[in-house]
């Protein structure tokens, strides 16, 4: 016997009500349920639904502020249609709906717009820069609706190295700025920053170092650098209230290496090439190639080295001037004993590589035998019969130049290294290197010759002999390393 309850009733969820249905009946019933949740996207009925056959009395237009509407951006946005039965209907994609687009005409001012999808214009912001977006039913009578847009503005920015890089004079990183915008989306502009300058009208103020092309250079020259630190700051004009900086110390931490490289000797011309013998006659030989120029000597110079207490990163500086005697020019350096060093290289120049002898000329080809008629009577018949001549032998292919002499290595520059008590104890941080260049190779030999054909006839002339090819030139000869003088000072002038 079956047992019933009574207990009160307990109401049945949209759902497990749903599932006793089957069919139509189900679809019509989920309609009605999804309607009284107050969802709009459903309450048009289970399908398609076209706006011709339809009174519409209000368009509402949705949009997703947590899609960023900025230049050169994109963002979708929905139309919910109310309906004269009351019912609401929605356009597909953001919306959520099933209305198709093309029951509406979507005009939005300057702007691309397809299927709910608007392209912003990749145009620089005003401080007013706004999207007019006008929708019109095509239900009769039609109905619109006009709504103005703010573009979401930058509110914050910092500046960010987008790349590891050595806090010392001479390096450069890629900067990034983090944008943090006013529906609270923050995006990191790496890639295209040069673009978004343009469109911001941003504007760069830097210390000891340069803004361009996205990159920042910090100073080479330390002196350039007041209280060691360097910054970059970004303004807009447009937006007053929008700016970003970047700002850091630095701790000199680098191993620096400057060189001085002598000139090198101007490489030899090649030998001219032999020209061809006449019928019969040898090729003439191939001139020699010119010698390589030898490398110069290496410039001298002179090194200033001091060392200080620095009351700004409480640690010693070694204070370092390079001076190329040779070009009057100087270097600076500032070097962190915690892991700095300097490399100085005075290199003599290489010498130049010897011309490539010519090639041989090639021999002439013999000449043809001459033909002479010979006479027969066979039968009381007489007869001339042309019978060639042995042909002439082709002349011998001219000799190759031999290749010019490789110059010689130029001597290593001779170092001057002056510095004081509070300099010595540092020493082992300066490198000195004065090395010569390398020596010019010996050019090629040129090729010899191919001798000439022999000369056509019966029997046929013999081929000339081919031209011996030029011997190879000989490399330069080596140089000496530059000297390394040093001398205690009581100062020196930075």
């Amino acid at each position: 016997m079956n047992k019933r309850s009574n207990g009160p009733a307990t109401a049945m969820q949209p759902a497990a009500v749903a599932r006793r249905l089957s069919g139509v009946r189900r679809a019509w019933l989920i309609w009605l349920l999804f309607c009284i949740e107050g969802i709009p996207s459903a309450c048009a009925g289970p399908g398609p639904v076209s706006l011709k056959k339809e009174k519409v009395t209000e368009l509402r237009l949705i949009v997703n502020e947590s899609e960023l509407r900025i230049p050169g951006g994109k963002f979708r946005i929905g139309v919910v249609a109310t309906l004269a039965s009351g019912r609401q209907a929605a356009t597909t994609g953001l919306a959520g709906g099933v209305l198709k687009w093309k029951d509406f005409t979507v005009e939005v001012s300057g702007v691309q717009h397809r299927n709910g999808l608007v392209q912003i214009p990749d145009e620089p912001v005003r401080a007013d820069s706004t999207l007019t977006l006008h929708v019109i039913s095509k239900s009769s009578p039609p109905v619109e609706i006009t709504q103005t847009l703010p573009l979401h503005r930058p509110k914050s920015m910092a500046l960010v190295p987008l790349e590891s890089f050595r806090k010392a004079p001479g390096h450069r990183f890629r900067v990034g700025i983090e944008v943090r915008y006013d529906n609270g989306q923050s995006v990191l502009v790496g890639d295209k920053l040069d673009r978004f300058l343009q469109l911001y009208r941003l504007q760069a103020d830097s210390k000891g170092g340069a803004f361009q092309n996205g990159r920042f250079d910090i100073y080479s020259d330390p002196r350039w650098i007041g209280a060691h630190e360097v910054s970059l700051t970004l303004r807009s004009p447009v937006l007053t209230d929008l700016a970003g900086e970047m700002r850091f110390r630095l701790d000199y931490i680098d191993h620096y290496e400057w060189t001085a490289k002598a000139r090198d000797g101007m490489s030899g011309m090649s030998g001219t090439s032999g020209s061809g013998g006449s019928t019969g006659s040898s090729g003439s030989d191939g001139s020699d190639g010119r010698d390589g120029d030898s490398g110069e000597p290496g410039h001298s110079l002179e090194i200033l080295a001091d060392a200080y207490g620095d009351s700004i990163l409480n640690c010693d500086l070694l204070r370092v001037k390079v001076r190329d005697l040779e070009t009057g020019q100087s270097r600076f350096f500032l070097v962190n004993p915690n892991g700095g060093a300097l490399r100085v290289t005075t290199t003599g120049g290489d010498g130049g590589n010897g011309g490539g002898g010519g090639g041989g000329g090639s021999g002439g080809s013999g000449e043809a035998g001459s033909t002479s008629d010979v006479r027969s009577v066979t039968g009381g018949i007489e007869t001339t019969t042309a019978v060639p001549g042995a042909g002439g032998s082709g002349g011998r292919g001219g000799d190759g130049g031999r290749g010019g002499r490789g110059g010689d290595a130029g001597r290593g520059g001779d170092v001057v290294i002056r510095y004081t008590a509070a300099a010595e104890k540092y020493f082992s941080l300066i490198e000195v290197r004065c090395p010569a260049g390398s020596v010019g190779n010996g050019g090629s030999g040129g090729s010899g010759g191919g001798g000439g054909n022999g000369g056509s006839g019966f029997p046929a002339g013999s081929p000339g002999a081919g031209g011996a090819s030029g011997g190879t030139g000989v490399s330069g000869s080596d140089a000496h390393e530059g000297q390394i003088t040093r001398e205690k000072v009581d100062a020196i002038s930075w």
